[in-house]
């Protein structure tokens, strides 16, 4: 696999090992969902769409102590995935 997509591998990787210690299912199967259709070269940015939407509800909602991962996750998704998606052209 070529650099701009190992690093993008590896931002879903660590997107989805955050996911997995949220207490919601949908990010999770988000999560793993995105990084399914990364690997097959699928339709990546309606999986991101989802996850992003998914993030975002539950940190409306989601109260202390799960609070703090649930912006760990927001934040990596950001400040990691995001810009590596948009480096090698997706438009998310």
């Amino acid at each position: 696999m070529n650099e701009p997509f190992k690093n993008i591998a590896a931002a879903l990787d660590r997107v989805t090992s955050i996911a997995e210690h949220v207490p919601d299912d949908v990010v999770k199967s988000s999560a793993r969902e995105l990084q399914r259709t990364f690997a097959e070269r699928g339709l990546v940015e309606p999986a991101v769409d989802r996850l992003q939407d998914s993030v975002s509800k539950l940190s409306k909602h989601e109260p202390p102590p799960h609070e703090k991962i649930v912006k760990q996750l927001d934040s990596v998704i950001a400040e990691q995935l995001l810009p590596e998606l948009r480096r090698v052209g997706f438009d998310v």
